[in-house]
């Protein structure tokens, strides 16, 4: 008896003496915790708290230079002609696909004289070459015409396959036979060009084959009509000076020794963002001319992409309206004897003409191009 009540008091004194030990421990513990938060609270603090969430941010925009990769190195001074045959008869051209969005303005006897080639290559042979915004670029010059007034069967629109080097100069052949001396012409480029010398640049059509400057200056010389602009969305636009003659305007995305560029947040080129899309279908330009287009475009990219300005040289007469309406200036309505204007199509506004001022003054002089001969102007230069 007098054994197990010594049993049952050493149970309680064991359970009290574990306590006792185990009570410094957790102080210690206590203690080391509260000594880290006061160290460095942020840091405790950031192993307990829940992670941020992620902060979305949008990635810069992405040039693409309108350029073929595999650029051969320069050759002879003149590229061999197309295997094209200029003697067979003249296909029908195809009008611009149906877009059941695109606001056609009304017909007028001043916008029924205007004619365009408007060319847009995406898809060249292989997935290398490809680009992403050349049809995109012909499909608003499309619209930018036939928001002026200018009927479709007018316009002839060659995109990707139906952009090779027979259709092209079929097109051209068509746009020779089609229009007078006071007709005025639009021919729009969008795809590759290759330099292929250092005086010779050569539109590349979707089926590779070349069409080089002076080929398509041969094109263009029976062209009887006097007010002609070509606008370039290319690598080394501003060398097809060939295609040039007195009553035409050159515009382009480069100069002719300089990359052209597509931007991937406009999902066209920047020649097209800011001279096509924001300057003639959204009214940017006073009036919807070649030059007031270009004067638009350029002082948006002086502003916005000091890198990305154009290349123009003007032979012109007087202004080149894509409406067809004969303009003094830039800056001012129809000229005498035009008649009145056509009426702004739905959906959009056209600002309001206004008088030509008496005695303009006469147009600033265009910097000077210090290239040899004046050919190739750097960009921004006439």
């Amino acid at each position: 008896m007098r054994r197990l009540r010594t049993r049952q008091l050493l149970i309680p004194l064991a359970v009290l003496f574990a306590g006792l030990v185990a009570v410094p421990a957790k102080l210690a513990a206590h203690d080391s915790i509260r000594v880290a938060i006061a160290a460095d609270p942020t840091e405790a603090l950031a192993r307990h708290a829940p992670s941020p969430p992620a902060v979305a941010v949008a990635p810069p925009p992405v040039d693409h230079p309108i350029q073929v990769p595999d650029e051969p190195s320069a050759g002879s001074p003149n590229v061999d002609a197309p295997a094209v045959d200029d003697s067979a008869p003249l296909l029908p051209v195809p009008p611009p696909p149906i877009r059941p969005d695109v606001v056609h303005g009304a017909v007028t006897p001043t916008s029924a004289k205007v004619f365009g080639v408007v060319i847009g290559i995406n898809d060249y042979p292989g997935t290398s070459s490809d680009l992403r915004g050349a049809v995109d670029d012909a499909n608003d010059m499309s619209d930018a015409l036939a928001k002026y007034g200018v009927p479709d069967s007018n316009v002839a629109e060659l995109v990707d396959s139906t952009a090779s080097a027979p259709d092209i100069v079929n097109a051209l052949h068509w746009i020779v036979q089609s229009t007078a001396p006071d007709s005025t012409v639009v021919l729009f480029f969008a795809g590759h060009v290759r330099k292929v010398s250092s005086d010779t640049e050569a539109f590349v059509a979707s089926d590779d084959a070349l069409l080089p400057d002076w080929y398509l200056a041969q094109q263009l010389a029976p062209l009887p009509a006097h007010n002609v602009w070509i606008v370039m969305a290319t690598c080394y636009g501003g060398g097809f000076t060939e295609m040039l003659a007195p009553g035409r305007v050159l515009t382009a995305a480069s100069d002719a020794n300089s990359l052209a560029y597509e931007n991937d947040s406009f999902g066209r080129s920047y020649l097209d963002e800011y001279l096509v899309h924001q300057g003639l279908l959204e009214n940017g330009a006073l009036v919807p001319t070649a030059q007031a287009a270009y004067a638009y475009a350029q002082a948006g990219l002086q502003r916005d992409y000091p890198d990305r300005t154009l290349t123009e040289i003007d032979e012109s007469t007087g202004p080149i309206s894509i409406d067809g309406v004969p303009r003094d200036d830039n800056t001012a309505g129809p000229g005498p004897g035009a008649g009145s204007a056509p009426p702004p199509p739905s959906g959009g506004s056209v600002p309001p003409p206004t008088a030509p001022p008496s005695s303009p003054s006469p147009p600033a002089a265009p910097p000077p191009c210090k290239n040899v001969l004046g050919l190739f102007c750097p960009a921004g230069s006439r």
